[in-house]
């Protein structure tokens, strides 16, 4: 029976395409750089992989102007998690009738991030009225120790100490619980602690090489998968 589901946040249950090229276009406006990099390239680059510092270099050899790398992409992250980020990032479509579904079946619903700020989630939450669906929200600033969020293995870190922390807290039996995210770095985070795995693929992120035993590439996908593990095990 699951008792309990858990959403990752970031690509999970929101839309982070128009915030990452927001993130770009800003910070070439911080530092006077003629931005040559539009959505759709965006888009391109994140589905093959690239990484900011990636990223960057394309913007570099579109202009003849020189700054420090170091100092853009610094800006840039500040930008992520700043307040004014959450004016870009977007909640998928279709988040909130899954939410309300869970809900009616009385299953505590957790969030969780890598992201340190706390309180830009539950403002990101309160502008989409959905904070009340939430029984939890944790961060990496809820663990002990600062882990630099920006490497994949810490990510995996993160995510795998926060379940944890759930699963001794709350006394979930692993198999009771369902994780939903939308990498690599979440399938890992929750078999380390042998709980079911729903895989939201994006569109926009790069294509996955690994059979999973749930996965979704829209909401109404989603939606129909959770009900059905809900009913199957009530």
């Amino acid at each position: 029976m699951i008792k309990l589901i858990i959403f990752d946040f970031d690509d999970t249950i929101t839309d982070n395409r128009n915030l990452d090229f927001e993130s770009f276009k800003i910070t070439c406006q911080k530092f006077n750089i003629k931005n040559s990099l539009s959505l759709k390239k965006l888009v391109n680059f994140r589905k093959k992989s690239n990484t900011a510092k990636d990223i960057l270099k394309f913007i570099k050899n579109s202009t003849h102007k020189t700054f420090s790398t170091k100092n853009f992409l610094e800006y840039r992250h500040n930008f992520l998690i700043g307040e004014n980020s959450n004016n870009f990032l977007q909640l998928k479509i279709d988040t909130k009738l899954i939410l309300k579904m869970i809900q009616k079946y009385k299953v505590p619903i957790f969030l969780c991030t890598v992201r340190e700020d706390k309180q830009l989630l539950i403002n990101f939450l309160k502008k989409n009225h959905i904070e009340n669906y939430f029984k939890n929200i944790l961060c990496s600033s809820d663990l002990n120790v600062k882990i630099d969020n920006m490497i994949s293995n810490n990510r995996i870190l993160i995510k795998s100490s926060l379940l944890k922390k759930i699963i001794k807290k709350y006394k979930f039996k692993h198999n009771e619980i369902l994780y939903v995210g939308n990498s690599s770095e979440d399938r890992i985070a929750s078999s380390i602690h042998h709980m079911q795995f729903l895989k939201f693929n994006n569109d926009y992120l790069p294509e996955e090489n690994f059979d999973y035993l749930y996965s979704a590439n829209n909401m109404k996908n989603t939606h129909k998968i959770i009900e059905e593990l809900i009913v199957r095990n009530d």
